[in-house]
Formats: C-alpha cells, structure tokens, sequence
C-alpha cells in the first residue's frame, strides 16, 4: 500500500500537468491572478499585502490578500485549450 502511494505521489502531478512543471504552473497561476486581480479590483490593488498559491488537481488555486492581510480573494487558475490547438491560462474568481 505504501509502494503504491509513493507512486502516486511521484507521478500524478507530471501526469495532472502535461504543460509543463508543476513549478511551472504555479508561477503562470500567480502572475495571471494577480494581473486580474490588478485590473478588476482597483480599490483592494492599493492595498495589496500578499498571494499564496497551490496547487489542486489540474488546476491552480490563488488567495489574493489586500488591507494588511484582513482581507482576500480567491482565484481557480486552469488551462483552456483552444480548437486550433492553442492552450491558455484562464483564472476566474470564486
């Protein structure tokens, strides 16, 4: 039972992220909350204090806090594919 968690536990996130690492995806998650966050939320963007970012499942969750931390918002960060092949990163708020 062990062995096979250990596997899991080594290959489901190079599976869940075929776009690349997982490293990755938690980079391209934070940058795109944040610049939404920045264009649509012009009041809390001047009192911006942190991001946390994690990853869950094939998608990425981003916590946007602003007022000292007293406050935030979360974004669920996914890859869009296109019909022409073309893959994009899409967070929307929750």
């Amino acid at each position: 039972m062990k062995k096979a968690a250990m596997i899991m536990f080594l290959f489901m996130p190079a599976l869940a992220f075929a776009h690349g690492s997982t490293i990755q995806m938690a980079s391209d998650s934070t940058k795109a909350a944040l610049t939404k966050f920045e264009t649509e939320e012009t009041g809390p963007a001047s009192s911006f204090s942190g991001v946390k970012t994690w990853l869950n499942g094939s998608d990425a969750k981003v916590r946007v806090y602003y007022n000292n931390n007293a406050d935030s918002i979360y974004y669920t960060c996914m890859m869009h594919h296109e019909a022409d092949g073309s893959e994009s990163l899409m967070c929307h708020k929750d």
